[in-house]
């Protein structure tokens, strides 16, 4: 089964986390770490699929600043996972809620 996202949706698989602070210490699993602020830290993804682009009500298209295969951060609940469809490690998720796109230093 293939799945094409609609209209402003893209398909992000969710990489797993890390096992280990900054520091070294192992992060048992089931352990969500929060910030200082108390709120859980953005997840990161590979954007496997785009859907097209959504428009103005000028008729103008809104181009997304990422394109598929780059890894982009999205928020912790943002879309909708894509469990009994795809696999456990995939979400349907709006473009508007990619919070930022990683470059690495390289590029």
């Amino acid at each position: 089964m293939t799945i094409h996202p609609l209209k402003g949706q893209c398909l992000v698989e969710i990489l797993p986390d890390a096992k280990a602070s900054d520091g070294g210490i192992v992060i048992p699993d089931g352990v969500q770490v929060m910030d200082k602020g108390g709120k859980l830290p953005p997840v990161k993804g590979i954007v496997r699929r785009l859907g097209s682009w959504p428009q103005k009500p000028c008729g103008l298209a809104v181009l997304p600043e990422f394109a598929p295969g780059d890894t982009v951060l999205c928020s912790q609940y943002a879309g909708v996972k894509m469990r009994r469809h795809i696999g456990e490690n995939f979400r349907m998720v709006r473009v508007e809620d990619v919070i930022a796109k990683m470059i690495s230093c390289e590029e």
